[in-house]
């Protein structure tokens, strides 16, 4: 164990001034390599809530426990002891630098996956940025690492709708499945299938959420890599996919989902596909 932690302390050196040149929030190596070893004042049980009070002075909650969710922003350092993260509690915002070891050096991470740790705030590391300005990494020994998706990392699921109503015209048939409310989203999950004899097209970027007389556009995010519904569907095949936008107020009962499509039979006249649904 002591053997870990030394390596974890020299590695996270080396991770802080791999940071400190990318994001000003990041920390950098001091001129005299100096770890804050300060006995522990307190223990606390940190999560996501309250991680502001361990980047207030890390070098006070040694020995506490932590759990919390993030985005690894470095390539991750391996040996024969264990391998090494830096990883972002706030993905969101990419702050909240903090250093984490676990020993096994055959768990299987990469940059830009996120993460689930639990684990112990075992020291921290003092530096500067490119700036001049002090900061402050926790060094945290972790019991478990496991790799998690976006959702989970950064957009929580508050309150999800059941609705799994399709709409069919000609063959050409879209399924609304379900709707996730999340603090800084809604995710619409849409199935499409082409019953038809004839190539169909569905347009993403025609999706809308309305509430009342308030409209919501769809909005790509491109830091969680849903799957995307396929735009030009030949006969026969089916595509699924999760389109995102803003948070829509659970507050009004009624609301209404819309996306349009067309065929490459001009005989027939495929209009929008409507999907009215309620909160409760």
């Amino acid at each position: 164990m002591k053997r870990f932690l030394s390596i974890l302390i020299i590695l996270s050196l080396l991770f802080i001034f791999i940071g400190c040149s990318d994001n000003q929030d990041d920390v950098s190596d001091t001129s005299d390599n100096s770890i804050n070893t300060t006995e522990s004042d307190s223990k606390v049980s940190f999560g996501k809530d309250n991680l502001d009070i361990l980047f207030s002075d890390p070098g006070k909650y040694k020995e506490s426990k932590i759990e919390f969710t993030g985005l690894v922003f470095t390539s991750p350092e391996k040996d024969e002891d264990g391998t090494y993260l830096q990883v972002y509690a706030d993905p969101e915002n990419l702050e909240k630098n903090i250093l984490v070891g676990i020993e096994d050096p055959n768990f299987q991470v990469k940059q830009d996956d996120y993460v689930k740790v639990t684990g112990v705030v075992k020291d921290v590391a003092e530096g500067e940025n490119v700036f001049g300005a002090e900061l402050m990494a926790p060094l945290v020994l972790a019991d478990k690492i496991e790799v998690v998706d976006y959702i989970t990392a950064v957009s929580p699921t508050l309150k999800t709708i059941d609705i799994n109503e399709s709409v069919d015209q000609h063959g050409f048939e879209i399924t609304l499945e379900k709707i996730e409310l999340a603090e800084n989203e809604t995710r619409v999950y849409i199935k499409a299938k082409n019953g038809t004899n004839e190539d169909v097209s569905l347009w993403e970027h025609s999706a809308k959420l309305i509430q009342d007389s308030k409209q919501y556009e769809s909005e790509y995010n491109y830091e969680a890599n849903y799957p995307e519904l396929q735009s030009d569907l030949s006969p026969g095949i089916e595509t699924e996919g999760i389109i995102s936008f803003k948070p829509i107020d659970e507050n009004i009962k009624k609301s209404k989902f819309i996306i349009e499509g067309s065929s490459d039979n001009y005989d027939i006249e495929i209009n929008p596909f409507s999907f009215e649904f309620e909160m409760d």
